[in-house]
This record gives C-alpha cells, sequence and structure tokens, in this order.
C-alpha cells in the first residue's frame, strides 16, 4: 500500500441568490432571470427532432443493408 499526502487549499463560498444580490449576474451563466436553472439544450446543440431524424434514417439505413445482403446471398445460393 502506497499513500501520497499532498496539500490542497480549497476556496468555498455560499451559492449565488439572486434575491441577496439584485443586479448582479451569476458568473456561470446557468442562472436566468427567474431564479431557476437554464434548460442545458436550449443554449444550443442539436434539436432532438433532429436526432430522432438522425434514428430513424440510420434505421433504415440498417434495414436496407440487411435485405440487400441477404438477396445477393440468396442468388448466390441459387447460381451453385
Amino acid at each position: 500500500k502506497m499513500e501520497e499526502r499532498l496539500p490542497l487549499s480549497l476556496y468555498v463560498s455560499e451559492a449565488y441568490n439572486p434575491d441577496m444580490y439584485p443586479g448582479v449576474v451569476d458568473p456561470d451563466g446557468m442562472i436566468d432571470t427567474m431564479g431557476g436553472m437554464e434548460d442545458p439544450s436550449a443554449s444550443g446543440g442539436i434539436p432532438v427532432w433532429a436526432w430522432i431524424v438522425g434514428g430513424v434514417v440510420a434505421a433504415a439505413a440498417v434495414v436496407a443493408v440487411i435485405i440487400i445482403l441477404k438477396k445477393k446471398r440468396a442468388r448466390a445460393l441459387e447460381d451453385v
């Protein structure tokens, strides 16, 4: 067993309270004007509908490849 101890300094502060400091902006930008948490998906990125469409297209491509390979295999077995 090996143990290594390193010095650690830690600064702890209270959570951001918009009622306590009116007019002060949250440094992380994660709290909206109503004091609640922002929706992380609202800040950009790929919308949910795009993920759904992409999943459907990928599933259709997999099914198409399986059908094509089965037909190709059946033709190869008939020729033999």
